[in-house]
Formats: C-alpha cells, sequence, structure tokens
C-alpha cells in the first residue's frame, strides 16, 4: 500500500477528512482491482488542501514558504495515490492543474500539451490561453528557455476578453525560474510586452474591479522587474529606453 511521504501532508489530509472536505478514499494505487480515480476528483481534492492550508496561512500559523511547501506535498501524495488509467483530451487540463501543483514538470507538460491542443480545436479560448501559460511554467521550469519564452508568447495575441491571466503569470510563474541564466533581456521585454497587453473585463462586478486595481498593481511590479533585469545584464541605457517607448505607447 501506498504510504503518505511527510507529517504535513498526513496532517493536511487527515483535516480534510475531519472537516468533510476531503471523505474519499483513494484507491490503492498497488491494488490491480482498484479503479481509476477521475481528475476531477483529483482536482477538487487539491482544492480542498489548498483551501485549508490557506486558512492557516491567513491566521498566521503557517508561513507562506510552508503554504507552498504543504501544497506540493499534499499534490504529490494526490499523484502517488490517486491512480488515473487514461485522462480525456478535455480533462487533462484538471490532472496537468494536479502535476503543476506537485512540481512534476514534465508529466505536467505532457497533459498540458494534451489540454492545448484540444482547446484549439474546440475553440475554447480560456482555457487555450490558461493551458498554454502553464505549459510555458512547466517548460520554464525544465529549464528550456527560449522555448518557455516562445510558448509564452504566443498568447500575446489573444483578445483583451481572454488576455487576463498573461500578465501575472508570466510574471509570477514563467519568468522566475529563467532569471539569471542568460536570458535577462529576453525576459525583460517578455515583461514588457505583458504589461503592454490590453485587457478587457467587466468593471461593473466586484471580480472585475479587483482585477484592475491587482493589475494595476503587476503592471507596475512587472515594469521594476523589468527595469531591474536590464540592470543586472548591464543595460541599463538600453531598459531607460524601452521604458520611455512602453510609456509612450501606453499614455
Amino acid at each position: 500500500m501506498s504510504v503518505i511521504r511527510s507529517r504535513n501532508a498526513l496532517v493536511a489530509l487527515v483535516a480534510l477528512t475531519a472537516c468533510g472536505c476531503f471523505n474519499r478514499q483513494l484507491p490503492d494505487p498497488n491494488n490491480a482491482e482498484a479503479g481509476s480515480i477521475d481528475p476531477t476528483a483529483l482536482q477538487s481534492d487539491l482544492k480542498g488542501i489548498t483551501d485549508l492550508l490557506a486558512v492557516r496561512r491567513s491566521k498566521n500559523e503557517i508561513s507562506e514558504a510552508e503554504f507552498t511547501e504543504r501544497i506540493v506535498e499534499g499534490a504529490n501524495d494526490l499523484v502517488e495515490r490517486g491512480k488515473i488509467d487514461k485522462v480525456r483530451d478535455e480533462d487533462a487540463w484538471r490532472y496537468a492543474e494536479v502535476l503543476r501543483a506537485a512540481h512534476l514538470w514534465a508529466k505536467a507538460e505532457t497533459y498540458y500539451r494534451q489540454a492545448v491542443k484540444w482547446a484549439n480545436a474546440n475553440n475554447v479560448k480560456d482555457r487555450h490561453v490558461n493551458d498554454t501559460l502553464h505549459l510555458a511554467q512547466t517548460i520554464a521550469n525544465q529549464g528550456r528557455q527560449d522555448e518557455a519564452i516562445v510558448v509564452a508568447r504566443s498568447v500575446f495575441n489573444s483578445q483583451p476578453v481572454d488576455a487576463a491571466p498573461i500578465l501575472i503569470s508570466t510574471r509570477l510563474e514563467i519568468v522566475p525560474p529563467l532569471e539569471g541564466k542568460g536570458k535577462d533581456i529576453d525576459l525583460a521585454r517578455l515583461l514588457m510586452d505583458a504589461a503592454s497587453i490590453r485587457v478587457k473585463v467587466d468593471r461593473r462586478t466586484p471580480e472585475g474591479r479587483l482585477f484592475v486595481q491587482a493589475r494595476t498593481y503587476h503592471v507596475k511590479k512587472a515594469l521594476d522587474e523589468a527595469m531591474t533585469l536590464f540592470d543586472k545584464a548591464g543595460k541599463h541605457d538600453e531598459g531607460q529606453e524601452a521604458l520611455k517607448l512602453y510609456l509612450q505607447r501606453a499614455y
């Protein structure tokens, strides 16, 4: 029988069971007669773990670093304990999300490619954008710098209504694992181009207004980080010129 590898993940799963958030017995992956788990169920279990840990983080019971570490541990336990026979194309992104949370980058890449192919074939724009960005993240975390940048840029021409995830994903998920590895100028320009993308949301809704506020913050941070990358590469003047052009276009 599979064994939960860490006390932290065990505590999380036990707590979820106690509160009714995780009330399903995962099959033993070593049992040939055990049933297969639906990726939707695994994704739901991951959300339960994440929500529980988020509450603990909000109460300062765990740090941000511990929050991230325990999600990775919990996701790995779900992957190990959840038997998956075959993933339908339309559900590939769900299993990929669990693999991504577990930092199983190579395996997640496989399923994100499946998901992107399905989204393209069925013209599902939001899934195409999100899954392509997450595909770029998996590639970045495997050290394939040029490919990750190309894949990320492939959605930069998305329609404004579909473009909301691009800046935040670029800034927080794609650029960080690539920094300091010889591509800092390319990353700086990637950040600036992501910040330039026009986004359309419904400002009449609370979610829309919150997004606009958050985007303002992320645009500023992206520009600051781009200038830092230019400076680290010894290209301060080039960075200032790029910023000047950005501001001219934006205003």
